[in-house]
């Protein structure tokens, strides 16, 4: 028998001609009622894949703070997997250690047409996600081509908690993406999480996950991300309980139906409460003496590929046992919570 569930036809709520990156998206806003129809006639054609937003927000043109320097050679002296990196006194140096080898630029080869390398994959090595800082009256992005935090947003905000907060920009996909620019930019905030996790882990320190909620869209005013029809809801760590909520700012739209719906997804979120970040390295790892942080960040990579082949490469290869065993252990690490609650309970 054919399924025919899926099928458009009049008054139908997918198109015949939607494509399967879309169709999951399209019924959850059906489903849910966040959205209508996106007639195939509505969606401008996409522009060229070199036409993507800028890698840092046009509004980081703020003083700089350097990062702290000497990052590679503290995780030299850390050995892979359970040793930890000497974390110095002052919080904000080694929050600034903890970007660098969460986050830090790795290589960079003139043949290679997908740069940068960074300790963790990314789409098309866009690096859509933005890792940003507000520190008391500051609001920085982290800039790693400067190796600073660079001023954005604004500057003379109400005193609050130390906080790490993670946005992704659909428009630094191609427009050829399409839908598929929600569920890419979701992966990569789960990915830059469990950096940023591993980053803190590293250097000693500790924060509480909090979710995106109705007012989560206030941060992206407050750091100045606009337009911010273009954003994602951040996802924020607290290093420092307390500190005032940020106001909700109103919802924007967005010209093109397609990112429109995406936007409609992802401004449903209403979680509340938060999480305390758990352990990011398996605790049953065996010890290699041969190896230390520094050497198995570098090691990790965007991917390479020859020019005019795009991807990673797929080709099947034995490996040992324990490869298979440790990547089972990496996949079995834990999200801060266990399971987080539905959107609008607490979590407390």
């Amino acid at each position: 028998m054919t399924d025919t569930s899926d099928r458009g036809g009049p008054g139908a709520p997918i198109p015949d001609d939607a494509d399967v990156m879309s169709r999951d998206m399209r019924w959850f806003t059906y489903a849910t009622g966040l959205g209508v129809r996106v007639e195939a006639e509505a969606v401008p054609e996409p522009r060229p894949d070199t036409e993507v937003a800028p890698a840092l927000p046009e509004a980081a043109l703020g003083d700089r703070t350097p990062l702290p320097r000497g990052t590679a050679e503290l995780l030299e002296r850390a050995p892979y997997p359970h040793g930890r990196a000497d974390a110095p006194r002052e919080r904000a140096d080694a929050l600034g250690h903890a970007l660098v080898a969460g986050f830090g630029l790795q290589r960079r080869e003139p043949e290679n047409p997908f740069n940068d390398h960074r300790p963790y994959p990314s789409v098309r090595a866009k690096f859509p996600v933005q890792v940003l800082v507000r520190d008391g009256r500051h609001r920085r992005v982290l800039d790693l081509y400067r190796h600073a935090l660079t001023g954005v947003g604004r500057q003379d905000g109400a005193a609050g908690p130390l906080e790490v907060a993670l946005a992704g920009r659909y428009t630094r996909l191609p427009d050829s993406y399409r839908w598929f620019r929600s569920s890419l930019i979701g992966l990569e905030l789960g990915v830059n999480l469990r950096q940023l996790c591993l980053g803190l882990d590293l250097f000693g320190l500790s924060g509480k996950l909090r979710l995106p909620d109705r007012g989560a869209a206030g941060l992206l005013t407050d750091f100045g991300l606009t337009p911010e029809s273009e954003w994602s809801l951040p996802l924020t760590v607290a290093l420092e309980d307390g500190g005032p909520p940020v106001a909700a700012a109103p919802a924007e739209r967005a010209a093109d139906p397609v990112l429109d719906g995406i936007l409609t997804v992802n401004r449903a979120q209403d979680f509340t409460g938060s999480a305390a970040l758990g352990p990011s390295v398996p605790a049953g790892l065996p010890r290699d003496g041969a190896l230390s942080w520094a050497e198995v960040l570098w090691r990790r990579s965007a991917g390479r590929m020859p020019r005019g082949m795009y991807g990673m490469t797929g080709r099947r290869r034995p490996v040992p046992e324990r490869t298979l065993r440790e990547a089972v252990s990496w996949l079995s690490v834990r999200p801060p919570a266990r399971t987080w609650p539905p959107p609008g309970r607490s979590c407390a």
